[in-house]
């Protein structure tokens, strides 16, 4: 079970307070590994008060709840959290939950046709503000389907007041904004069913709707490298461990834009789609100046009108009007922690590099796209440059450098208003090939969307012994045409992951 759980150093702890604090840990662990197998859950699965209760074990639900108080007065980072750059580096990524007793979790065991929760995932994203909640379900016949809630937060003000009356003292608290709700069915039995999915609005809490303002929240308790605790807005606790199996990824600042979202409502605590009987009132986002959303507050019918531009602008290739591209090192709550953050990143994905450990940059690598500072990258002027191959996880074809049982240095010429992409690979001289092997290619790219870029690589010229003699050939190693994610764009890195076989390529800036 440990080695699920993500290795994530926290630099700021005092030894003994770390030393207390682990203790604490591992009863925590051990507390809820016993209830699991009382309750007959999977391990990955959360154990709820209401599995342990539903089997008599009010005691031992009761020593969970003890465990986690003890736990929480062993902090091992002094309040402020939210301002602790070590802490927020803690904070960001996937993590799993282990134990809940909020009703939209105990509720997960109750949903109809025998669905059962077999996981929940919960990533932050500390540069964009944003979180998601997805529980991957189990049904019968090898049904397989998943509920995703898509949020954003901002930092609660010092003295604001909770649902149950709790004073926000600690400056630990996030106010919760929930966009939508994603009900999918994705499998059953060997069959895939990706069209099967709604997309609807979540229930907003009654209290949320009175007078007073008040929305649903979150404060961070408890927080190490590996075990987050934290409790609800009405008091309801979560337990959660860092891993980095996450079955899943985040959807994409794009992908969350163009979500369309039914006139319907999903009551997490019923776990129920209804109709909207009258129009939400707007609320107001709480990333205002971080995320640029200018199309949610644009009016419908001016919408409609641009349609069908907008459509033909697709169809070229080009990026929409609206889609500007917004530097995250320039604005949002966090600012004053983003540089450091995304600075001790990439330290861990250069020395990664230069250890030539595979495994190890890919997880660095992984890690450095949560902090990735463009917004945009496929339509980022930044993009346009000279760019140096310095890792390539799948060793085939001329874009990753491979030439055969020889493997090139790679340079790659990106220019996207011109749909240019040239590259040049070229390996070492030997004994009987002084000059080396050399090869130079002319490609074309094609701006697929915000992060996504079309490539194409239909054929390359070899020259061998430094002859000025060229032979062309379209056997590239490539396929016709590959299209790339970018993950990640700074004013140092590019990294591109193939959504044909997930292959990760990493370049560095030609200086």
């Amino acid at each position: 079970k440990s080695s699920q759980i993500a290795e994530v150093s926290s630099t700021d702890a005092a030894p003994g307070k770390r030393v207390i604090s682990d203790l604490r840990v591992s009863q925590l662990l051990s507390l809820i590994a016993r209830g699991r197998e009382v309750a007959g859950i999977a391990d990955t699965a959360p154990l709820t008060n209401f599995s342990l209760l539903a089997n008599g074990e009010n005691v031992m639900d009761g020593s969970i709840q003890s465990a986690v108080s003890l736990l929480e007065e062993s902090s091992i980072y002094d309040p402020p959290v939210l301002k602790n750059k070590s802490a927020l580096f803690d904070l960001n990524g996937s993590w799993r939950l282990l134990y809940a007793d909020a009703s939209e979790i105990t509720r997960l065991y109750q949903l109809p046709a025998r669905f059962r929760p077999e996981s929940v995932f919960q990533r932050v994203n500390i540069p964009r503000l944003t979180f998601e909640n997805q529980a991957f379900l189990k049904g019968p016949l090898g049904t397989r389907g998943n509920i995703r809630v898509v949020s954003e937060f901002g930092i609660s003000p010092k003295g604001s007041v909770n649902f149950i009356d709790k004073v926000n003292l600690a400056e630990d608290r996030i106010e919760v904004r929930f966009l939508a709700v994603i009900l999918s069915l994705s499998r059953l039995g060997y069959l895939p069913l990706p069209f099967l999915k709604r997309v609807v609005r979540p229930r907003r809490a009654s209290k949320e709707e009175s007078t007073n303002g008040i929305g649903p929240s979150l404060d961070t308790t408890y927080l190490d490298g590996n075990i987050r605790v934290g409790r609800g807005g009405d008091g309801s606790l979560f337990v959660l461990a860092k891993d980095l199996n996450d079955p899943s990824e985040a959807l994409s600042e794009d992908r969350v834009k163009k979500l369309r979202v039914e006139d319907k409502i999903f009551d997490a605590a019923q776990a129920t789609v209804e109709t909207i009987e009258e129009p939400l009132p707007q609320s107001k986002s709480l990333r205002d100046g971080v995320i640029p959303d200018e199309e949610a507050s644009e009016p419908r019918k001016k919408r409609r009108k641009n349609i069908f531009r907008r459509i033909y602008r697709r169809i070229r290739g080009r990026p929409v009007e609206d889609e500007q591209v917004d530097d995250l090192n320039k604005s949002g709550e966090f600012a004053y922690a983003w540089a450091a953050l995304r600075s001790l990143c990439k330290g861990d994905m250069e020395r990664a590099i230069e250890d030539g450990n595979k495994t190890s940059i890919m997880r660095a690598a992984n890690i450095l796209t949560q902090y990735n500072p463009t917004l945009l990258p496929a339509v980022s002027e930044s993009l346009n440059d000279v760019w140096v191959q310095v890792f390539a996880s799948n060793q085939s074809g001329v874009l990753s450098g491979s030439l055969g049982p020889l493997q090139a240095t790679v340079e790659v010429k990106i220019d996207v208003p011109s749909e240019g992409f040239s590259g040049e690979a070229t390996t070492n001289g030997s004994a009987i090939n002084p000059g080396g092997l050399r090869v130079d290619y002319n490609g074309r790219i094609r701006v697929l969307g915000s992060t996504r870029v079309e490539i194409e690589v239909p054929a390359a010229r070899y020259q061998v012994f430094s002859t000025p003699l060229y032979l062309k050939s379209s056997r590239t190693g490539e396929e016709p045409l590959k299209v790339w994610d970018i993950t990640y764009l700074d004013e140092d890195y590019l990294m591109m992951k193939s959504r044909l076989n997930a292959e990760l390529n990493i370049y560095k800036r030609k200086i």
